[in-house]
């Protein structure tokens, strides 16, 4: 009975000390992400060569700056129970450094100036909830360095779309820095 006992202790100190010299988890880094410019651009949802509907395009939006790393940490494999069952590998962590305060898409009619501001988007990529504000899509703090994010624009703001338009971004984030960057004129076919 003692030597059951003992053997079974044995293989669970065994088991936990193998998993803890052997996991297979890598360096945890940490990074900042400093973002440094906003891109806006238009394109059509169909191969339409008679131009682009007020219906059927997309928004694209791409932010541009620096990842950085910020430290490292290097998992420590010690004997005994301390890691055993500790092989639940964490991933890298992002922190951004001055975040989105304020987002606000405009469309600006090219013949009269007047602007509207878009309220309601829908994502395509990466794919979220529909019918959101941009404030609530940025809420989550999410880096969007180098990452392309689609929108469709909701059908009753579409309708309100001059004949010919520049879409106009502005970023602000809370160190009180503002990015903008505006499209070339689209002149939409309904």
């Amino acid at each position: 009975m003692v030597s059951k006992i003992f053997t079974a202790l044995s293989t669970i100190f065994i088991i936990r000390t193998l998993t803890s010299c052997f996991c297979p988890c890598h360096l945890y880094d940490t990074y900042g992400i400093y973002y440094k410019e906003v891109e806006i651009t238009t394109s059509p949802t169909s191969d339409s060569t008679n131009g682009i509907s007020r219906y059927d395009f997309t928004i694209n939006l791409k932010f541009s700056g620096d990842t950085i790393q910020i430290s490292s940490l290097s998992p420590q494999y010690m004997h005994g129970f301390s890691n055993a069952l500790a092989c639940d590998c964490d991933g890298d962590t992002y922190l951004i450094d001055d975040p989105v305060d304020n987002i606000e898409i405009l469309v600006i009619d090219e013949k009269s100036s007047e602007s509207m501001k878009l309220n309601t988007l829908s994502t395509i990529l990466p794919p979220r909830q529909n019918e959101l504000s941009l404030e609530e899509f940025f809420y989550d703090g999410w880096g969007w360095v180098g990452t392309d994010i689609v929108f469709h624009l909701d059908p009753s703001e579409a309708e309100l779309l001059p004949a010919t338009a520049v879409f106009q971004i502005e970023v602000q984030l809370e160190s009180g820095l503002i990015l903008t960057d505006q499209t070339q004129p689209v002149n939409f076919i309904d």
